[in-house]
């Protein structure tokens, strides 16, 4: 009979039933149970499935868990997938093995596995964890890195040669980094270049710190690292002198030329000693970063290489780049897409003629932004461009890079007339806008709270929290604008504090001139 009651529930209409089937299916924890939650974990209810997915965890039943990790996949369910994973603990671990391994397995997927083993801990998560130290794919190697010290792990014998192995690959690929950085030069059309290539190099620096602390006392190490990337003088001096203590000489000297903040010619001059570099025209090293498919570049690098190229007007490098039409990441698909319609006609139609009846959402969409700048139409926007707009709105400034150019997929464009509403009071809505050009105007019929431009964002307010609108939002001019979904600004701020602070500090601001105007 209570069984009866609970498939009731689930095949309820109501939403609220289906979520308290779900919690007494995972109060229950029968994990021989769980045929009832394989429908609620495909319910089109997001709160229905979110309680399903947390039901899954607490039933830790081994069917369940390729359903788990196909919403791990998923920008709007992956945080209760993760917590599901972690909640079911060494019982998901052979599932979360057998995803990472599969054909076809998205590296933010796999970065997510990553992290969420690092969650799960223990001597299973740690095992899994090693085998993956060795990937090719850096943004993967960070998140495994990182999940190791989350995990406590300590090196001891073999581990030890290849933790030692990994610290002069990623040394080597830092010299790399930097003899590339001078060698393309300075100005306006490739400072995104030259950031890109910064934060690669930020990055080799942490993850040379996770290695060295899986080799040595890691409170000393990670206390180094933190003086010596937020103090100054005697601090600084006291972790170089640490770590001038602590590691062996061999490390010494492939580390301690990045660590001593030497001006770069004389910090590679000190580097080619032990990793050699041949020094190329500002044109070919671009060539070269564009064909790199290797360890050293990632996707967001090589998409900034092919977008300064075109601003270089670099016609050189279009046999490389006609070589990635086919690259299966969809920033750089799309870059090149763009890259060959600036500065080759004739491979841009063979491109578009080629994949017009693709089925594939990426294709469709760079296909379509192709057509749309051949006609002469206001340009869509590209992805990297979506990251610039990002970076120059002050709440974005901090977030890397490659983390923007994961959002600026998910984030909708949208285009307004003079005199459109965006919002009315009253009405519903979680998304946040940013304005990338136009006007809109902040009010409540003839009064206007705010004018608001380039860069602006607002709608903040009832993303983070879900009550009817205020006031009403009209657009004063021809304006465009991209569109950030709530759960997906809940995981930005989730890893990215500043963001969190920044739009505080914005309602503040916006508070104060209330209560200004009150007096």
């Amino acid at each position: 009979l209570a069984g009866q009651y609970l498939i009731d529930f689930e095949n309820a209409k109501d939403p609220e039933e289906r979520i308290f089937a779900a919690r007494v299916l995972g109060e229950v924890r029968i994990s021989s149970f769980y045929r009832p939650l394989i429908r609620l974990l495909q319910d089109e209810n997001t709160e229905v499935r979110k309680a399903a997915l947390i039901a899954a965890g607490e039933i830790k039943s081994a069917r369940l868990w390729p359903m788990v990790l196909q919403n791990l996949s998923s920008h709007l369910y992956h945080t209760p997938a993760a917590t599901s994973l972690v909640i079911g603990g060494e019982s998901a671990i052979p599932a979360l093995e057998t995803a990472f391994a599969q054909p076809g397995t998205t590296r933010e997927l796999q970065m997510r596995i990553a992290c969420v083993c690092g969650r799960i801990r223990g001597d299973a998560a740690i095992s899994s964890l090693k085998g993956w130290m060795d990937r090719p794919d850096k943004g993967i190697r960070s998140e495994v890195f990182k999940a190791l010290r989350a995990c406590e792990f300590q090196a001891i014998d073999a581990d030890v040669i290849d933790i030692r192995r990994l610290i002069r690959e990623e040394a080597a690929d830092a010299t790399w980094m930097l003899a590339a950085s001078l060698d393309i030069g300075m100005n306006d059309d490739l400072a995104t270049l030259h950031n890109a290539i910064s934060q690669e190099m930020d990055q080799v620096h942490k993850r040379c710190f996770y290695l060295l602390s899986f080799i040595y006392d890691p409170k000393f190490v990670l206390r180094a690292q933190e003086n010596l990337l937020n103090a100054f003088g005697q601090q600084r001096a006291y972790a170089l002198e640490v770590l001038d203590t602590t590691l062996s000489r061999d490390l010494k000297a492939i580390l301690f030329p990045f660590l001593e903040n030497l001006e770069p010619h004389a910090c590679l001059d000190m580097m080619e000693e032990q990793f050699p570099q041949n020094r190329m025209s500002p044109v070919d090293r671009l060539d070269e970063i564009i064909a790199c498919k290797d360890r050293r570049v990632m996707p967001w690098l090589r998409s900034c290489a092919i977008h300064a190229a075109v601003a270089q007007s670099a016609t050189e490098c279009v046999g490389t780049i006609k070589d990635n039409i086919y690259d299966p990441n969809a920033l750089v698909c799309e870059t090149v897409a763009w890259a060959l319609s600036r500065l080759d006609s004739e491979t841009n139609c063979q491109f578009q003629e080629t994949f017009q009846n693709d089925l594939s959402p990426q294709v469709l969409r760079t296909v379509s932004k192709v057509q749309t700048w051949r006609k002469g139409d206001k340009p869509m926007l590209l992805a990297i461009e979506k990251v610039m707009v990002l970076k120059s709105v002050a709440i974005f400034s901090k977030v890397p890079d490659e983390v923007l150019a994961n959002l600026a997929s998910v984030m909708e464009e949208v285009e307004v007339r003079k005199g459109d509403e965006i919002y009315s009071k009253g009405g519903e809505g979680q998304t946040m806008y940013i304005i990338v050009d136009g006007k809109i105007r902040v009010h409540d019929g003839e009064k206007t709270f705010v004018n608001l431009g380039e860069r602006d964002f607002f709608g903040e307010l009832t993303t983070l929290d879900p009550e009817p609108h205020l006031a009403t939002v009209t657009a004063d001019a021809e304006t465009r604008l991209l569109g950030l979904n709530g759960d997906v600004l809940y995981e930005l701020m989730s890893d990215h504090s500043e963001v969190l602070r920044g739009i505080i500090h914005v309602l503040c601001e916006r508070l104060r001139g209330k209560h200004k105007e009150k007096w």
